[in-house]
């Protein structure tokens, strides 16, 4: 089946929503369209709903507030069982807007870690990337 949420969706906004998610403006080339482009994107769920009687209701806006939602649930059941709730977002570059939003008035830190912290081959903190990352931690919770 063809899986997407039934509503139509632009390529620009498509790109602002990356944008918005990784902080970024995107770098565009605008080019004539080619015989293929897509203008809009529509996934049309009605084979699966007439299949299945289920009809997907993800929408980008509303899983942003269900993050929020559960970044605060997640910071009042380690409140209500005696622990000190802590976020820790590493980033890559620029805290992304997104990002701020979602951890703005929780117990949050940020650790920017510069490109060469970057292990190559799966995208993760190398040892001073990490040591980076305990060090803040630490200075969060003193």
């Amino acid at each position: 089946y063809n899986i997407g949420h039934g509503e139509q969706v632009t390529i620009n906004e498509m790109i602002a929503v990356i944008e918005r998610l990784v902080g970024r403006p995107a770098v565009r080339e605008q080019h004539p369209p080619v015989p293929g482009d897509v203008p809009v994107t529509h996934a049309d769920t009605s084979d699966l709903l007439a299949a299945t009687g289920f009809m997907p209701q993800w929408r980008i806006a509303k899983s942003e507030k269900l993050t929020r939602t559960i970044l605060e649930a997640t910071a009042a059941a380690a409140k209500a069982s005696g622990a000190r709730p802590l976020f820790v977002a590493p980033v890559f570059g620029r805290e992304p807007e997104l990002l701020r939003e979602l951890l703005d008035g929780l117990p949050h830190v940020t650790v920017e870690l510069g490109p060469a912290r970057i292990m190559p081959w799966d995208g993760h903190p190398d040892r001073e990337g990490a040591k980076q990352i305990a060090d803040a931690i630490v200075a969060a919770l003193q």
